[in-house]
């Protein structure tokens, strides 16, 4: 079977619309519909998240799944989402709302069998397309006509959508991002008058967007945009700098880590605001700042060899294009571009010493043995990793004597 839908017509996405079907109406929603109609269906199971609004609600789901043998989880009942699992792929399933209480962080919603009041409540008009079983598209608000144009455009009044959740100013940004070439002057003006709102949001749903956008296309168009505003002032105090991003941004080949774009972003926040402002995993934080002292090194003279060897291909990768982001001379190579590349062509030397190698040589044991491992390290790396023993043996017997004569 071809064409953009051909993934909703077969297999466990065919066969959770028909079961839920047959006790209600449910509909494909969402990033599935749009994507499809760019010509990027979901692809293999778990490529891509497809969800399902429906007018059956929570504990149907859950009675109506269950007693077709899929494993339900609870993932949001308050808010009248479920997430069914079929052969370890989720499909998230949201019963259709209307809105009855906002904040700006969080809605106090109420169920409804209304798909034009459900589409409503929903941010911009390319994410409101449901898709049915027989292959109809259902399309409220014009969402097919703006994502032909290339346009992300709030559904109704901006305003309001952004009254409802400030972190549909960032949303507003990556889909901005992904799909526009341009920011829609009416959603854009409305981001702005409620920058303030961010301060509101929470750092994780902040974090989480902002990873999203490093990615983006145009990522680094609408982050200088965000910066001439005071935007990027708002979701972190440190001085931000959209162009060294855009170098990045430009010179990377596939996404940008979310290491990498935070320290390109952010290239002179210390790890304690970073934490603080964004609260990202210590694997993130650790990467930010491993290749930031690799991009340090090698634009100090490091060779690139001994970047591989003390921080590992990906972080001495990383650091050479944080470097050239930064604009640092490249004393390694030809370039910053042409090191990134060959950083990840090289294997990490194996340090050739070990502590029974002084101990065969006659050393008593003790805390003494690992300084004197770490000096035979470093005058191998000086020397320029050699992998042949007998000068290997050389380098240590000069360490071992040296010591013995302080």
């Amino acid at each position: 079977m071809s064409g953009p839908f051909a993934w909703s017509k077969e297999g466990d996405p065919a066969r959770l619309l028909k079961c839920l079907n047959a006790h209600g109406e449910a509909r494909f929603v969402g990033g599935c519909v749009r994507d499809s109609l760019l010509g990027h269906p979901p692809g293999p199971p778990g490529a891509t998240d497809i969800d399902v609004a429906t007018t059956l609600h929570p504990q149907q789901l859950i009675d109506i799944l269950s007693g077709e043998g899929v494993t339900v989880i609870p993932t949001g009942v308050d808010h009248g989402t479920v997430t069914a699992v079929m052969n370890h792929v989720p499909y998230e399933i949201t019963t259709l709302r209307s809105d009855v209480t906002t904040d700006g962080r969080r809605a106090t919603v109420a169920f409804t069998d209304d798909w034009v009041m459900d589409a409503g409540r929903r941010d911009f008009t390319i994410n409101a397309l449901y898709l049915s079983l027989d292959g109809t598209i259902f399309d409220y608000h014009d969402g097919q006509a703006d994502l032909k144009g290339g346009r992300v455009a709030f559904i109704g009044a901006p305003e309001d959508r952004i009254k409802e959740d400030y972190l549909r100013i960032l949303r507003f940004l990556r889909f901005s991002a992904r799909f526009s070439d341009g920011l829609d002057e009416a959603g854009w003006r409305a981001c702005v008058a409620h920058i303030e709102g961010l301060n509101t949001l929470s750092k994780e749903r902040i974090w989480q967007e902002v990873t999203k956008l490093f990615g983006a296309a145009r990522a680094p168009r609408v982050l200088a945009e965000a910066g001439k505003v005071q935007m990027l002032d708002a979701i972190c105090p440190s001085p931000s700098s959209p162009d060294a991003f855009e170098i990045v941004h430009g010179a990377v080949e596939g996404d940008v880590s979310p290491a990498l774009g935070l320290a390109s972003l952010r290239p002179t926040a210390d790890r304690s605001v970073l934490a603080a402002q964004f609260k990202p995993s210590n694997a993130v934080l650790d990467a930010a700042e491993a290749l930031k002292i690799a991009g340090d090194g090698l634009a100090k003279g490091m060779p690139l060899r001994e970047a591989v060897y003390r921080f590992g291909q990906t972080a001495a990768r990383d650091g050479a294009l944080w470097a050239l982001g930064q604009g640092e001379p490249s004393p390694i190579a030809a370039d910053w571009l042409a090191s990134a590349k060959l950083a990840l062509t090289m294997d990490a030397p194996v340090c050739p010493y070990k502590g029974a190698d002084l101990l065969r040589k006659g050393m008593e044991p003790g805390p003494h043995l690992g300084t004197l491992l770490t000096r035979a390290e470093e005058a191998w790396i000086k020397a320029g990793f050699p992998d042949d023993s007998a000068v290997q043996q050389a380098i240590l017997h000069k360490v071992l004597t040296t010591a013995q004569k302080h």
